[in-house]
């Protein structure tokens, strides 16, 4: 009997040590994956922090354009503080960016194309409409990638689409 007795308290204890086994593996399997998935949440938040940052850059500096294109000492130092940061910037878009991002930058891009080449009024009030078209583009696809998320809760309400009302 007391082989019996032996045999049952192995045969248990062999029952209690794959349990033990199996819930420490569960437990290790579960926390590896919570970690992986706090680690990819956290790497998305960085990489939608940095597309925002590179989104802001570009549609400050569209924002400038705007504002400051009629004044002669702009054009003067319009490539210094205008173009070569916006290349830069619409090459961070081009890393970092949305498609939708994408396409309203070469939008932007091709409109200045366009104004740089214009010889008439008429075409260079094209080439800037070209331009705001782009701005209200980029903006949009800007704000559907790093702008609020229906979690966020906010009030829906009606708003002008794009980079809103111009003022000049």
């Amino acid at each position: 009997m007391s082989d019996s007795n032996a045999l049952s308290t192995v045969a248990i204890s062999s029952v209690v040590a794959l349990i033990v086994s199996g819930l420490t593996s569960f437990t290790t399997i579960h926390v590896t994956n919570s970690e992986i998935a706090q680690k990819k949440e956290e790497l998305q938040l960085k990489r939608r922090g940095e597309r925002l940052e590179n989104y802001q850059t570009a549609i400050d500096l569209l924002t400038d354009y705007g504002w400051r294109s009629d004044d002669p000492k702009y054009r003067d130092a319009i490539v210094r503080e205008f173009t070569i940061p916006l290349v830069q910037a619409a090459n961070r878009l081009r890393v970092y960016g949305s498609p939708a991002t994408i396409a309203a930058m070469d939008e932007i891009q091709g409109a200045f194309g366009m104004l740089n080449k214009a010889k008439r009024d008429s075409e260079r009030a094209d080439a800037e409409k070209a331009i705001s078209l782009g701005l209200d583009h980029l903006v949009i696809a800007a704000r559907e990638d790093v702008g609020p998320k229906k979690e966020d809760d906010l009030k829906d309400v009606p708003f002008r689409q794009g980079a809103g009302p111009r003022a000049n």
